[in-house]
């Protein structure tokens, strides 16, 4: 590299990596929205993302990654079980589970899935007549895979298979994710960059169908004082909205306690106080490490959303 293009600094590789942020997005900027299907790919996954502002896409450091960006499976040295839940509008619920193992030079191989369950609706005609009740589910299995190239760049894709199902009608279809990570170690800190294109694929739904709600991430990390500071935003355009952007924290604090916090700009019907987030972990360590996440973030006129995970690695 020459001496005019050299980055000498941590500042400097934040504005690089900014400047690469908005140049990908660039690239994938489309006129117009729609609608999509099964929108609950789109949800963030895990109390830990959520607390931080759903800033992920360039942390992504455990099971989780299965549903961020498929890259961070390169950086998970041990096996991991997750398993989180969820409260979504009024009665519906949605849950996540992912196993994550590493398989030598072969990298990390993880399997994800994520429900949405409806609970009981009414159903009514165009004449406004009630006709029964009946129920509403979406299912997504993911498959993902992901290893380090070199000391610095890890990379990963995931296939998934999605189930839509509204009383008595299916559809299903594939989508495909894809990402990757640059990781730059600086003295006292770690710059991490990571891009991921997520849920792309063909359209989906019982009777009509719809486009998936295909988005492009990229993200920028800093871990400081020896990584027990992490500093995240990142960009996100989904091809059917506005670009949005996201910024979160966590501080660990001895080792068994992380606190969290992220404000989320430019979301749909959601402003003001209620694009902030909160959360906690804590960790608890013998021969196995185990952990429990919260988070709480507003949704604007839809009230607020609690999530809950435990996650064993051993």
């Amino acid at each position: 590299m020459s001496e005019k293009f050299k980055v000498k600094s941590s500042k400097g590789l934040l504005l690089l990596a900014l400047n690469l942020t908005l140049s990908t997005f660039n690239c994938f900027a489309t006129e117009g929205a729609g609608t999509v299907a099964v929108p609950f790919l789109r949800m963030a996954v895990g109390p830990r993302a959520a607390g931080m502002g759903e800033a992920f896409t360039a942390v992504s450091d455990d099971s989780t990654a299965l549903f961020w960006n498929p890259a961070g499976l390169g950086g998970v040295r041990r096996n991991e079980v997750y398993a989180s839940h969820q409260t979504w509008l009024e009665d519906a619920r949605l849950s996540h589970a992912a196993f994550a193992r590493p398989v030598g030079r072969l990298g990390t191989f993880g399997v994800g899935l994520a429900y949405v369950g409806s609970g009981v609706l009414e159903g009514r005609n165009e004449s406004d007549v009630v006709t029964g009740n009946f129920d509403m589910t979406d299912l997504a299995v993911t498959l993902g895979a992901g290893r380090p190239f070199f000391n610095f760049l890890q990379a990963g894709v995931n296939v998934k298979m999605i189930q839509q199902t509204i009383a008595d009608e299916k559809g299903s279809g594939f989508a495909a994710d894809a990402g990757a990570l640059w990781r730059i170690p600086l003295p006292e800190q770690v710059v991490v960059w990571g891009v991921s294109v997520n849920n792309v694929g063909g359209k989906i739904g019982p009777g009509e169908k719809a486009d998936l709600p295909t988005a492009a991430h990229v993200g920028v990390c800093d871990r400081l004082l020896r990584e027990t500071v992490l500093l995240s935003v990142e960009g996100v355009l989904p091809q059917d909205t506005d670009f949005k952007v996201n910024a979160g924290a966590e501080f660990l604090v001895g080792g068994f306690l992380a606190l969290r916090g992220g404000y989320r700009f430019r979301q749909d019907d959601v402003s003001g106080v209620d694009g902030l987030s909160a959360g906690f972990g804590l960790r608890y360590s013998q021969k196995q490490d185990y952990f429990f996440d919260y988070s709480f973030s507003g949704q604007g006129d839809l009230g607020a959303s609690h999530r809950v995970s435990l996650t064993l690695r051993f």
